[in-house]
């Protein structure tokens, strides 16, 4: 499975923003993932983590709802809405050579 950047370009925050003189956010909104004590706890984090250490996330996700619209204008609208049901996080993300080929 490939990863995906989700980092909008300039022309999706230019679509987010219209005409204002706003501070967009790097990514679209709905892909932050937030947890708390019991999470942590269930997911064996007992350290945080320092902010913009990369870390590798597992999820597994059900659909739980989708819309598609069509509007006058002829333009449409596609959306679903994934919950997320089981995860895995990789705390000590390795050196991508250092998996490929062990330890240096």
């Amino acid at each position: 499975m490939e990863l995906v950047n989700m980092k909008m370009d300039n022309e999706e925050k230019k679509d987010l923003m219209g005409c204002r003189e706003i501070e967009v956010p790097e990514y679209p909104y709905g892909l932050r993932i937030s947890l708390e004590d019991s999470a942590l706890d269930k997911l064996g984090i007992k350290d945080i983590p320092e902010i913009g250490k990369k870390m590798s996330i597992m999820i597994e996700v059900e659909v739980s709802s989708t819309n598609s619209q069509t509007q006058q204008k002829g333009q449409s609208h596609r959306s679903v809405e994934l919950q997320i049901t089981d995860m895995a996080i990789e705390n000590d993300k390795k050196d991508k050579a250092e998996t490929l080929y062990g330890e240096k």
